[in-house]
């Protein structure tokens, strides 16, 4: 518990590494997911997607409902509270990632063929609380000022999935089963080294501990609409059109993973870094993150796109040829993603969390609506993936609007902020 009297990094230093931090861990799980759509069809791809996105489904509440208050609050603790306060978002993260493990099995029991599980899924199903874990260890450390730990702990996650990589390249050994026994073995060594930063669970009195705190519950449910719609939009795809489908929108959303999970560091980072500054440094710091998460996104994009066909198929083996024909929306999707995010960090950090909620609603009605319908009149991945994208487009540049119009330095309402919510940023000492 050293780290919570330490001094933290400067600002500059925190933030580089907070951004070195999600590159790592983008670059795991690209590696996680190559391997995954290399050892399997397209079909079978799309059935281990589906499962897949149960997983994230509960992560991403555990980092909404857990994260977002550790990168906000933690810097503020000290002593006896900052433990409590770790104790408890602990064993809220055990929870969630003991509910997901029954969760994932049950889907992927569902899902399998005479009603026996790959093992591949029931390696994840097992593994799901120390994956949990793993991940709130690093809010733990990035909101505490020490993101050095959390880079160490995925670099080391990163060594081991790039050690199996290339010898499953080198073998051609690679199966489903031993890509995620790889990966969660990478995970299982990550939490060993965050274990230091970590608390005793504290079980007694948690959860009206959780439930007290009115923003939790708009985080919570602004993660679970957030989630839900791609949960629902894969599971309607795969019944009305095919689990081929599902794979082809996958392979391409795969293919960008690593702007997926930078699209995260400004939820993680930019908050957790605008919380520590007055508010018109803030507002500036998140408009310019967001500013290159875009650019870096259409960089990205362009190099995908411009890839030889030979070395596609050594990425994504069969899924290569479906998902580059999808590629140029699904870029197009994740530059409304990278916008939005960015809105949503400027109205987290202004304690806008309410208006959060509605515009993740709006997102999740939007494409549910849309996507399912195309889906089902159409029938084919462009038409669910274009229906997605033009969502995705409208709500970006909605937020945007309003978030900015909320949060001018000069113009905030006083009593603007949500109930329940976070203060602005403090000034500047």
């Amino acid at each position: 518990m050293r780290y919570l009297t330490r001094r933290p990094s400067r600002a500059a230093t925190r933030g580089l590494t907070v951004l070195l931090d999600q590159a790592t861990s983008s670059l795991s799980n690209f590696l996680f997911l190559l391997l995954m759509a290399r050892s399997s069809n397209t079909r079978d791809f799309g059935a281990f997607v589906l499962v897949f996105t149960v997983f994230t489904f509960a992560l991403s509440l555990s980092r909404s409902s857990l994260g977002i208050p550790l990168n906000t609050d933690l810097s503020a603790l000290e002593g006896e509270e900052a433990r409590e306060f770790l104790g408890r978002s602990i064993a809220v993260a055990l929870a969630f990632g003991s509910t997901v493990g029954v969760a994932v099995g049950l889907v992927a029991w569902i899902l399998a063929p005479g009603g026996s599980p790959s093992t591949a899924m029931l390696i994840l199903a097992v593994a799901s609380p120390l994956l949990v874990a793993q991940d709130i260890g690093r809010y733990v450390n990035i909101g505490g000022g020490t993101p050095g730990r959390a880079l160490a702990s995925d670099s080391l996650w990163l060594v081991v999935l790039a050690l199996g990589y290339v010898w499953f390249i080198v073998t051609d050994a690679v199966s489903p089963t031993a890509a995620v026994a790889v990966w969660v073995g990478g995970a299982l060594l990550a939490l060993l080294a965050l274990l230091p930063s970590l608390v005793k669970p504290i079980v007694k009195g948690t959860g009206h501990w959780f439930r007290r705190d009115r923003r939790r519950r708009h985080l919570l449910w602004d993660a679970a609409i957030a989630a839900a719609a791609p949960l629902i939009v894969v599971a309607v795809t795969a019944v009305v059109v095919s689990s081929i489908a599902v794979g082809t929108i996958r392979g391409a959303s795969a293919l960008l993973t690593p702007i997926n999970v930078l699209i995260s560091a400004v939820g993680m980072g930019a908050v957790a870094e605008a919380a520590r500054h007055a508010w018109p440094v803030a507002r500036r710091l998140v408009v310019g993150v967001t500013v290159v998460l875009v650019a870096v996104t259409v960089l990205w994009a362009g190099i995908l796109l411009a890839l030889p066909a030979s070395w596609g198929q050594e990425l994504l083996g069969e899924t290569w040829e479906p998902a580059h024909r999808l590629l140029p929306v699904t870029a197009l999707e994740v530059v409304g993603l990278s916008l939005w995010q960015g809105s949503i960090a400027l109205m987290l950090t202004g304690g806008y969390t309410k208006l959060a909620l509605r515009f993740r609603m709006a997102y999740a009605a939007g494409v549910i609506t849309l996507a399912c319908t195309a889906g089902v009149i159409v029938g084919s991945a462009l038409s669910v993936q274009l229906s997605m994208t033009t969502v995705t487009l409208v709500i970006a540049a909605s937020s945007w609007f309003a978030a900015l119009r909320l949060t001018k330095p000069a113009g905030r309402v006083a009593g603007g902020v949500d109930a329940g919510s976070p203060p602005a940023p403090p000034a500047a000492p």
